[in-house]
């Protein structure tokens, strides 16, 4: 017949239970012209009578009979019965999401004439317990970097692999079946980890690949399935399979490409190795001869190297020469055993020399940066010694008066366009040890100086205002921009803050005034109440506008407040952290309060310790507040804080600023409340980071402590700047 849009083939063992979900989902398309290929797997349950109930409903459904042959097998019986332009696998327990699914993918393939276009799952947990279980598979199949247009497979691998957006899934593609068929792309039958090679393949082939930004995928985490299950011998088998293909593929088709593809490639390889490695270790005496067992005598030397390879990877260079002396121990029958593992060692010193290569590259370009820095820190020495010299000042004096001339002609041809002739005043900035609050003001310059030069922007701190407040009415004009501290301060539990706002409403009514992000707490007494009348009335003037950075605060202004209010996030998160070597990470980090927005008891934090002490050794306590730090000297004071923060392998923290310098420097982080829900607030802006966590009790925290943290987060500090546009144009 005609050739359909798309062929979907569903490999289907034994899940009647799951079954009728999937089917309908993909019945349910809103795009019609399709054919859905089922290939029964051999079931014993009723899956079959399922299948065959759908096919009597719908001509599209195509149901196949095969023996039991796995995954791998049923999917390339699948292939090689479509006729469709495109396929897209979906395991049988799964769903497609949203009934334009298909028909978004196809446009979208269509559109761009693409080989491969990759999407996004989102996963459903079969209950509460399997979820607790389960957690770091909650965010996985989506991928946090933007790749938009057409662009070619093996760019678009390096650019995955560089963000760590990479998903070797199978289903997360839909294909153009020609180009499947033209590079004879098919899965490896016979291990579990098949989808590796495949998508290697697929990506490294696709001369137009693609990327839409949705989960049109539902993946479901349950019992018994291949994800949960502690599968391990098989898994260790496979991995190492799929490692041998993938290092076959490269030699192939891999090493005469381009350095970070080929560097990414074997990455990859290196993610896989290390996976096996890392289950090998964990297997008991009985399982490890198990694995042997099923790994047949010619391949096992093969399997010993790279388990010395992971090992390299995994610690250090000595590693193999330790298991090499380990080894002459063995047996006479192993002995040959390790004759052959001599013998492809010596295959694989290309390999090494690959890598080694790599890391000579790596090691040059940090000489010549430092280098480089050197030369920029003499530059500056010598002229230094040039300025305090004495013909530079007598040049200085006989060079006044045309220079003097030259600023006077330049001002007034610039006095026409006026746009950054306001001078903007930054009021209210701490002089306390909140390096939280210090960090804001870092920031509110930071952001400020996006949009007026810096020499517009004037600094004013607490104890300044009152001080300076005379020289201020006389010295601010009408088009100047007040901006007000940010922080958490709006209400009575900081009054100093609220206090100088209120006194500069009354002074400057007509000029523009914008409160930075704030959290809003009146306590629910008298003189919560009392303060709460207070603050209504001052903010009662115009060109006022209030920033709220979460939630709650924002409907409380727009409830109970007479200014104009938005809501943005923490001032903190506009900021682009600095690039900084890696470092070694030791231990857990405490970070929690003992102010008056304290929540957690003493009995909690004996909780949290010990809880921490099963998997960390050392258990340092930080704070975010500490000795007085001035204008001058906070930036230090944040520097230092961070370096320690940057050792840390967790931090557990109920202080907001502690979770958001976690998030910038990509430390993962355990957050709690505060006495009135402020870090709740500000985490649903984190949410999508994986690495920071929310949790209402202390008692959801040991699963935390046992999750699998990467090893570098990034801050994507420019989706988080995308969030601060309406502030920026209120700013301008």
């Amino acid at each position: 017949g005609m050739e359909k849009k798309i062929s979907v083939i569903i490999p289907v063992y034994n899940v009647e239970k799951y079954l009728r979900e999937c089917l309908d989902s993909v019945a349910d398309q809103s795009l019609k012209d399709i054919e859905i290929i089922c290939v029964n797997d051999g079931s014993t349950d009723s899956s079959r009578d399922i299948l065959l109930e759908f096919k009597e409903k719908d001509s599209r459904f195509i149901v196949l009979d095969k023996q039991n042959g796995g995954l791998s097998s049923a999917r390339n019986a699948g292939f090689a019965a479509a006729k469709g332009t495109y396929i897209l696998f979906l395991d049988s327990d799964d769903i497609l999401k949203g009934v334009s699914a298909l028909e978004k993918l196809y446009e979208r393939a269509e559109k761009d004439r693409l080989d491969d276009l990759f999407y996004d799952a989102d996963v459903f947990f079969e209950n509460e317990s399997i979820k607790l279980d389960n957690k770091n598979y909650i965010n996985y199949y989506k991928r946090r970097g933007e790749y938009p247009g057409v662009i070619e497979g093996k760019e678009l691998f390096v650019a995955f692999q560089e963000n760590r957006d990479y998903k070797p899934h199978a289903c997360l593609q839909l294909l153009r079946r020609a180009f499947l068929s033209e590079n004879h792309i098919l899965f490896t039958e016979g291990y579990v980890h098949e989808d590796h090679m495949f998508t290697a393949k697929c990506i490294t082939f696709a001369k137009r690949a693609g990327y839409l930004a949705e989960a049109f995928y539902g993946r479901r985490i349950r019992e018994n399935s291949i994800m949960t299950v502690k599968r391990k011998v098989e898994s260790i088998c496979s991995l190492f399979y799929a490692v041998k293909e993938m290092l076959d593929f490269a030699n192939t088709n891999v090493v005469e490409e381009n350095d970070s593809f080929r560097k990414c490639f074997y990455e990859r390889i290196f993610t896989m190795l290390e996976q096996q490695f890392k289950m090998y270790q964990t297997q008991d005496e009985e399982e490890r001869k198990d694995v042997l067992k099923r790994i047949p005598e010619e391949d096992k030397a093969l399997f010993w190297v790279f388990l010395f390879y992971a090992e390299q990877v995994h610690q250090d260079k000595d590693a193999i020469k330790k298991a090499e002396k380990t080894n002459k121990k063995i047996s006479n029958e192993q002995n040959k055993i390790v004759l052959k593992l001599q013998a492809a060692c010596e295959e694989n010193k290309k390999f090494k020399e690959e890598i080694q290569q790599l890391q000579n590259k790596l090691k040059k370009s940090q000489t010549e940066l430092d280098r480089a820095k050197e030369e920029v820190k003499k530059a500056k020495r010598e002229e230094a010694r040039i300025r305090s010299s004495a013909s530079f000042r007598v040049g200085k004096t006989v060079t006044w008066v045309p220079r003097k001339i030259k600023k006077v002609f330049r001002q007034s041809e610039a006095q026409p366009q006026k746009q950054n002739s306001r001078n903007v005043w930054l009021v209210g900035t701490p002089e306390f040890g909140n390096l939280g609050d210090h960090m804001i003001s870092e920031v509110e310059r930071e952001i400020l100086r996006t949009v007026y030069p810096e020499k517009n922007i004037h600094e004013i701190t607490m104890n300044e205002y009152w001080e300076k407040k005379d020289y201020l009415k006389n010295t601010v004009q009408k088009n100047d921009l007040l901006v007000f501290h940010g922080g958490g301060n709006v209400g009575n539990l900081w009054p100093k803050s609220e206090q100088i706002r209120r006194d500069a409403f009354g002074i400057w009514k007509d000029q523009k005034k914008i409160i930075m992000p704030q959290s809003i707490c009146f306590t629910d007494d008298e003189e919560g109440r009392k303060e709460l009348e207070e603050t209504r009335r001052s903010y009662a003037v115009k060109n006022l506008l209030l920033c709220c950075r979460d939630a709650a605060s924002y409907r409380f202004a727009e409830e109970k407040l007479p200014c104009a209010s938005i809501c943005v996030p923490d001032t903190v998160l506009f900021h682009k952290p600095e690039t900084h070597p890696a470092v070694r990470k030791e231990g857990a980090v405490l970070c929690l309060r003992s102010d008056k927005e304290k929540a957690v008891t003493e009995q909690d934090k004996e909780k949290i310790v010990s809880a921490l002490r099963k998997k960390y050794i050392k258990i340092t306590e930080l704070d975010t507040v500490g000795e007085k730090k001035t204008r001058e000297t906070r930036r230090e004071g944040l520097k230092e804080f961070f370096d320690q923060l940057r050792r840390a392998e967790i931090v557990v923290t109920d202080r907001l600023h502690g979770m958001i310098f976690c998030a910038l420097n990509g430390v993962p982080c355990i957050a709690l409340d505060n006495s009135y829900h402020k870090v709740s607030g500000a985490y649903e802006w984190l949410k999508p980071l994986e690495y920071i966590h929310y949790i209402k009790d202390v008692s959801e925290l040991d699963k935390w402590i046992e999750y699998d943290w990467k090893d570098n987060y990034q801050y994507p500090y420019e989706k988080y700047r995308e969030k601060f546009k309406a502030l920026m144009q209120k700013l301008s």
